[in-house]
Parts: C-alpha cells; sequence; structure tokens
C-alpha cells in the first residue's frame, strides 16, 4: 500500500541539529512501501524540525482588521461560492471542492478543527486527493482561484487563511496575479517543512506577504494551488477557509519555529550535555527592527524557573528571519520534566501581535530511559505481515555522550499478539565508515505482553544480555537499535509517532543493502534503558547486577554502597564528561563507601565491575 517515505529535504535541513547518525554516508534515502495506519499521525508542533525558508517569507497570521474576508458559506455540494472558480492541469473532474468535514479515501485529511477564528460548520474549500486516487488524470496543478479583489487603497498586503493539511509526495503553495494572466509564486513555509505522513497543527493560521504584486493593485486575483506527486491523486489533501486580507502592522516579530540540541522524548541523565536554545525570528512587519533579541527560560513542569538566557540584539530587516541564539546554555541536575519557553521581543517598539512571538517546547530527563518520543504516538506499523510476507525492520538510532551500560530494549504494541510468536532486537554500532552488529536479542511474546483490552497499549521489553551473559558497555558514538518480526502475524502492529528528536533518527534498516539504513519521518515507540535494569524487568532477568543500593542519594558528603560480593571487583565513579575520577577495589566487600565532598557539584556514573557483570547507577552531588 502507501504513504510511509523517506524525505531527503527534511533530513538535509535537519542534518546540521542531529549529531552522529544522521551525518553518516551509509545513511542514505529510499523509498519506502509499507502499510499505513488508518489514523493520521499526530499534529503536534515538533520543535526540531528545520523550517525551510520560502522566498519571500512566509509571515504569521495576525489579527489585523481585514479589507476583504471569504468564509465559504455561499457554496454548496453543487455550487462553488459566489466568484471563486476551480481548474485542474490535468483533468475536468480531479478538483476542489466545498464541503463540510474533512476528506474521503482510505487515509482522509482531517476537518478543518473549529475554534474561534474558523467556520467549518458552514463549509470549506477541499482538494481531497486521496478520495480521489484512481480518478482520471495526476492532480499536476490544481486551482482554486478568487474572485478579483480591489487592493487599490493599501500599500502592503498579507493574506490570512486557516488550513487542515497533511504532506505526502504533494506541494502546496500560493499564486497572486494584478492582471489574471502572470502569476507569482509564494511558498507556504509550514507546508514545505511538514514531513511525509506529517500533519500541520489542526487548524493552522497561515499569513503569506503578497504586497510586492497585490499592493496598490485594483484587480488582485489569489489562488491556492496543490501539485500531486507521481501517482495520481494518491496524496492526503488540504482544506483552507476563512479567508481574510489585511494590511502589514509596522512592527511584527513572529517565532517562526525554535531549537534545543536535547531529544524531544525522554533522555538518561547519563547522556546529558550541556542544551543551548536558538529560534528563527522573523519580521512580518512593514518596518525594520533594529533591536531584536530572543529570550529562552527553563522551567519545571510545575512552573518553578531553573534557568534564564537572552541573545544579543540583531537588526531584522523587512520581510526577513534570522536564526537567534542563546549564550549561556542548562545543564539539567535531576530527571524531571522540563519546559523551555521562548519569546521574541524588539525593547524600543511595541509588537502588533504578541501572540505568535512565544511558544514552548518540554524534554524529559530519566534516570535511565532513552525514548523517542513523550507523547503523540498515533496508528499502527507492521513488522511482519504474514498474509503478504511484507517483513519491516524498525529502528532509532542514538548517540551516546558519556559510556554507560545499555540493559533493556522495549517497543509498545497496539493490537494484540499472539504468544508464542516472536521478534528480535539488534544493537548497531557506526565504526571506520561501517554498521557493525553487536548483538542480538531473541524474544518470544508471553501471555503476560497481551493486553486484555482490544487495541490497548503493552510495552514488550526484553534484557539486552550478550551471549557471554553480560550487558553491552557503550562507548561515545553513534548506535541503532532495530527490531524485526520473526513469526509475528499480521494483526501484530508496533506504535508510531511522527515526532523527529534532536539526537534520535527513525530509521527503517535493510541488512541485504550495502547502505542498510534509510531515514523516515515516521519513528516508532521504541525505548532504550541504560545504566541500570529498568524496573519492568523481573528480578530474574537481571543476572550481572552486583550493586544492591547506595545511599543517600543525593548526598553533599559520605555516599554508602550495599553490593554483592565478587571475587573481583572495581568501583568507578565518572563524572558527566566520561572521566573516570575515582577508583576502589572492593573485591569480596559488600559495604563500601566515597567520601563525595572531593567532587564538583553534578551528575556521576557509579560502576561496580566484577565477575557478576557491570552494574551501574547515577549519583547526584549536590
Amino acid at each position: 500500500m502507501k504513504k510511509i517515505y523517506s524525505i531527503l529535504s527534511m533530513v538535509l535541513a535537519t542534518s546540521a541539529l542531529i549529531a552522529g547518525g544522521i551525518n553518516n554516508p551509509n545513511i542514505v534515502n529510499r523509498k519506502v512501501m509499507g502499510l499505513k495506519p488508518a489514523a493520521l499521525l499526530s499534529t503536534e508542533k515538533n520543535p526540531n524540525l528545520s523550517v525551510i525558508n520560502p522566498s519571500p517569507f512566509q509571515v504569521s497570521a495576525i489579527q489585523a482588521a481585514p479589507f476583504y474576508t471569504e468564509n465559504f458559506s455561499s457554496g454548496t455540494t453543487s455550487t462553488l461560492p459566489t466568484g471563486w472558480s476551480v481548474s485542474n492541469s490535468n483533468s475536468t473532474t480531479a478538483n476542489w471542492a466545498w464541503k463540510i468535514g474533512g476528506g474521503g479515501g482510505q487515509f482522509p485529511v482531517a476537518a478543518l478543527a473549529a475554534n474561534a477564528n474558523t467556520t467549518p460548520a458552514n463549509g470549506s474549500m477541499i482538494y481531497d486527493s486521496d478520495n480521489l486516487c484512481g480518478a482520471s488524470g495526476v492532480s499536476a496543478k490544481a486551482n482554486l482561484t478568487s474572485p478579483v479583489i480591489d487592493c487599490s487603497a493599501h500599500t502592503s498586503v498579507k493574506l490570512n487563511f486557516y488550513e487542515s493539511y497533511t504532506a505526502f509526495n504533494d506541494s502546496t503553495y500560493i499564486e497572486v496575479s494584478n492582471n489574471n494572466t502572470t502569476w507569482t509564486k509564494f511558498s507556504i513555509a509550514i507546508n514545505d517543512g511538514t514531513a511525509a505522513n506529517g500533519s500541520v497543527t489542526n487548524p493552522t493560521k497561515v499569513g503569506v506577504n503578497i504586497t510586492s504584486v497585490a499592493a496598490g493593485q485594483a484587480t488582485v486575483y489569489i489562488r491556492f494551488v496543490f501539485v500531486g506527486g507521481s501517482v495520481a491523486g494518491c496524496d492526503y489533501g488540504w482544506i483552507v477557509d476563512d479567508i481574510a486580507l489585511t494590511e502589514l502592522p509596522n512592527n511584527d516579530l513572529s517565532l517562526v519555529k525554535e531549537y534545543f540540541d536535547v531529544t524531544n522524548g525522554s533522555t538518561p541523565i547519563s547522556q546529558l550535555d550541556t542544551i543551548f536554545f536558538s529560534g528563527r525570528v522573523a519580521n512580518s512587519g512593514s518596518a525594520a527592527q533594529a533591536t531584536t533579541s530572543l529570550k529562552a527560560k527553563v522551567k519545571l513542569n510545575n512552573g518553578t524557573l531553573l534557568h534564564t538566557t537572552t541573545s544579543s540584539s540583531i537588526n531584522l530587516a523587512v520581510n526577513t528571519d534570522s536564526l537567534i541564539s542563546c549564550p549561556i546554555g542548562f545543564l539539567p541536575s535531576a530527571k524531571g520534566l522540563y519546559r523551555t519557553v521562548y519569546n521574541t521581543f524588539n525593547d524600543t517598539v511595541t509588537d502588533a501581535s504578541l501572540s505568535d512571538n512565544s511558544d514552548s517546547t518540554q524534554f524529559q530527563i530519566s534516570d535511565s530511559t532513552f525514548q523517542a518520543a513523550i507523547s503523540g504516538y498515533a496508528g499502527g506499523y507492521y513488522l511482519y505481515n504474514s498474509t503478504t510476507s511484507d517483513q519491516f525492520n524498525w529502528g532509532l538510532i542514538f548517540d551516546v555522550i558519556n559510556t554507560d551500560t545499555l540493559t533493556s530494549v522495549g517497543f509498545a504494541t497496539r493490537t494484540a499478539t499472539t504468544a508464542g510468536q516472536s521478534f528480535t532486537f539488534e544493537l548497531h554500532k557506526f565504526e571506520n565508515s561501517a554498521w557493525t552488529s553487536l548483538g542480538t536479542v531473541d524474544r518470544l511474546v508471553a501471555t503476560s505482553d497481551i493486553s486484555a483490552a482490544s487495541g490497548a497499549i503493552k510495552d514488550i521489553s526484553a534484557a539486552f544480555l550478550l551471549s557471554n551473559n553480560t550487558y553491552p558497555i557503550l562507548d561515545a558514538g553513534s548506535y541503532a537499535i532495530t527490531i524485526s518480526g520473526l513469526t509475528l502475524s499480521a494483526t501484530s502492529t508496533i506504535l508510531g509517532s511522527t515526532v523527529f528528536p534532536g539526537n534520535s533518527v527513525p530509521v527503517i534498516y535493510d541488512a541485504t543493502q550495502t547502505q542498510p539504513f534509510s531515514l523516515t519521518s515516521v519513528a516508532p515507540y521504541l525505548k532504550v534503558n541504560f545504566g541500570k535494569p529498568n524496573p519492568y524487568l523481573s528480578v530474574s532477568e537481571v543476572k550481572n547486577s552486583s550493586l544492591v543500593s547506595i545511599f543517600p542519594n543525593p548526598t553533599n558528603n559520605i555516599l554508602n554502597i550495599k553490593m554483592t560480593a565478587g571475587n573481583t571487583s572495581t568501583a568507578k565513579l565518572i563524572n558527566i564528561n566520561g572521566q573516570v575520577v575515582y577508583t576502589e577495589n572492593v573485591s569480596n566487600k559488600t559495604n563500601a563507601t566515597i567520601d563525595m565532598n572531593a567532587f564538583a557539584k553534578g551528575v556521576y556514573t557509579l560502576q561496580i565491575v566484577s565477575d557478576n557483570g557491570v552494574a551501574t547507577q547515577k549519583v547526584i552531588k549536590q
């Protein structure tokens, strides 16, 4: 079937933000055909997706007084709204249409969501590509064209509208003309930056500066253009509504996208480095902004302020944007959920629309778990379809910053599998310009893994013990965990998500290829656990743990260690930079102490290396 693709443009746009694996020459992009879930993918805003700069710049939509509006209330299922027309370069039937609700077909675009500024109940205009799948002609250029609009009294013109949009192989943009003959193209940045199978937030308000063509003109025409992919009518679709034309205010900054160099999901505290914050800021007004700045504040989820950093000010010209970075980074000292609030401002003038100057992102710091997404799981993706023999190997590339022990891996299922079926986890490392397998773990589905409720989410985990009955110790570098089905049925699915974290890369793995990893915009719900056995593993699976407990933790004085006696045991204390700052021979001991007074405040890793294996625990020095 359709609609799981690798997107080269997205990868290039994000390569500067993603460390390790994504920049490796052995990772290539290939078209991947798979089974698309019936439900649309998550529409959550993704702070780690780069924005493709349009030309001219797309400005944010603001609530200025409009001099032209259109809510499409005059349309019906058999007639177009008054004055509007549709056309398609390759077909007379595959056109825009008036409709109340969302798309049709197997993978429908979602109906425009209602809010205080949208009027979907009285109809919207839709190009329903998926519903036209198989219809005559390729949707090469489907146009929705306005009646003539008089802009002669206006020195600047901005087009505002609301949309629901899900991307695939298509493209969308605006064309404007002042003579109905010569048309100028204007990009829609948020749509251009949406990966295949991803959706914009519903509804999204869009603003496009069309001053260069429309200002001072008495006969202005605007058309919405949907250009389909290579398969006839088989993209998703685009819904637009509640159009307004306004003038641009003098002063209007907008925060287009924010960036931060830590995964958008859960990161083990041992894998933290200083986090820096930046944002792409646009001048959406008609006057230059001489003192434009960006401020980032890090808060706990309860609102407690932990960190504030402000960029230097820059001069931002009209109709331009710039990436602004804050100079002082933040290093979390404890696990928890953190939220970063971003705000762009000009401290010498009043901004015309403060609502688009701010945004926020969040990240989770855990004691041991790396996970690609906190929320936004949507759709089921097969590992193995027994009815068609389709086999998929899904995975995640992740970076290890500080040496740590991988103890367990897991994934989540949406549909219950059958007890006795099996799958395989495999650990890979990128070194010497190639990917090398470090080991595999097979896992049978047990009765206890099966969800009682139909469609319920169930985690399935496995201790990652190698053939010598030890957990692998991962040095700094780029790694990948992949999962493949061995005997799973067609109803066995893993969860998917469109979240694309900063230092984790969703991939599809094919061992038969010279370059086995293909990037994809769909992130499977996989978890990698470091440092200590994941709490959902049974005691019998923790075969190499020598460490019983440490206390007090956090500590500002003496750290007490209780452990299982081993014939040869060594205690190591490692700082967040991977440096061993303390070593002691603890052979045949069950108790030991470390005086933490000599060490700086921060997060450390305690390792007990013995004949029982390697046990690891995080230590916080206050």
